[in-house]
């Protein structure tokens, strides 16, 4: 176990991957190793900045994010599972983003490493996107100037259709010395690796994907004390051809690590329950549970005006006094789910959700939560607690969920 610990390569989800035809540092022969080093739960969060073309035409520019929460569910001595969950988040725009930011998708996910550092996505798996990346080397008296190659692979989705297509690629490493980077003293890495894809490469991918190609250039920071991934930043430069498409993507993404301190869900679930009653709330409005996310905190005693996104009189003080409890819980992300009773269509139904989830979360920001910890999306009528043919039932399906993610 001692061997294993000293050796470190960790791809985009503080995973460490290599492969068998990694290269030598100063590309004399020499076995790159790797071993997953942590042991609990972890979150990386990508945020892209990218100017969009189709067709050469400028459409604007996509901010996007990217978090990936996993958890260690099972360790053997032979492998690693870890579980977890992705959340997606997307604008495209030609200026200005919102103050508080939708969940385009939610996609589970899970992974085992194996004991020689290898990694196998879960048959119905689709994250982590990245791979292979990057892979720190196993000798640790590295000289300004040495390099290093290792393969990676990234899944990729350029239109947003969630069907996920494979792209493998060969990374080149130089090793550039020790700085400081936000007051941490890191190892200072470049990379670089070419997006190559012809159609058919991957043939569990989009099958309209005719033709990748481009690049992206990194800059690495790995801690210097526990040899772990600090922040990477990434240019990137590549287009993606479609049938009578082409989307060409160019800017820049940072992708920030760390670890995620285990929330004492029964302590933060008790505090709630008595900061409600304390409150002028009534305890018997709220449903406070234990999920697999984290701690939920729903509410059936928020009322909007019917058909609409606005809240009747009087309300918004009840928000004010739910976001002084949610802000005695420190660090942790609130995602704000709607729901609605199982009225209209379904579309109508999804669409009111979002817009009544927006609104609390815009709400909770106004009554000082940092909109960086504020997130939101709506279900409709796809989750009913109640009977949608009684109207007591259809006015508890009409509910806004408060959920506090273990991230």
């Amino acid at each position: 176990m001692k061997h294993y610990k000293t050796i470190f390569a960790a791809i985009f989800l503080f995973i460490v991957a290599i492969y068998s035809y990694g290269q030598s540092l100063g590309r004399n022969t020499n076995e790159l190793s790797s071993v997953f080093i942590y042991t609990g739960a972890y979150q990386t969060r990508t945020i892209y900045n990218i100017r969009v073309r189709e067709n050469n035409v400028y459409k604007g520019h996509a901010f996007r994010e990217i978090r990936e929460n996993f958890s260690l569910v099972a360790d053997t001595p032979f492998e690693k599972k870890f579980a977890g969950r992705t959340f997606i988040f997307e604008e495209l725009k030609s200026q200005g983003r919102d103050l508080v930011r939708k969940v385009n998708n939610i996609i589970d996910g899970s992974f085992i490493v194996n004991r020689d550092g290898s990694i196998e996505r879960d048959e119905d798996s689709i994250f982590p996107r990245l791979l292979g990346f990057p892979v720190f080397p196993e000798q640790q008296n590295l000289r300004i100037g040495s390099t290093w190659e290792a393969a990676g692979s990234i899944v990729v989705d350029p239109l947003r259709k969630n069907l996920f297509t494979k792209i493998n690629f060969i990374s080149e490493y130089r090793y550039a010395g020790i700085t400081h980077f936000q007051g941490v003293e890191v190892h200072s890495i470049t990379a670089r690796y070419a997006m190559r894809y012809n159609q058919g490469d991957d043939p569990y991918g989009d099958q309209d994907l005719l033709r990748v190609s481009g690049s992206r250039n990194a800059t690495i920071y790995i801690t210097t004390k526990d040899y772990t991934p600090f922040f990477i930043q990434k240019n990137i430069d590549e287009v993606y051809t479609f049938p009578s498409l082409a989307v060409s993507m160019r800017g820049f993404s940072h992708i920030w690590y760390s670890n995620v301190v285990p929330m004492k869900r029964d302590v933060v679930k008790n505090d709630i329950m008595e900061s409600i009653i304390r409150s002028s709330l009534d305890i018997e409005d709220f449903d406070v549970k234990e999920i697999e996310e984290g701690i939920s905190l729903t509410t059936n005693n928020i009322h909007f005006v019917p058909d609409r996104a606005e809240l009747l009189p009087g309300e918004n003080r009840k928000v004010e006094i739910i976001s002084t409890i949610l802000r005695r819980i420190p660090d942790r992300t609130f995602l704000i789910v709607g729901h609605t009773a199982d009225v209209g269509t379904a579309e109508s139904q999804m669409e009111l959700s979002i817009l009544r989830a927006e609104r609390i979360a815009q709400l909770l920001r106004q009554y000082g939560i940092s909109s960086d910890r504020l997130i939101f999306t709506g279900k409709g009528g796809t989750i009913p607690v109640g009977n949608n043919a009684t109207e007591e039932g259809r006015a508890r399906n009409r509910r806004v969920e408060i959920i506090i993610l273990e991230d």
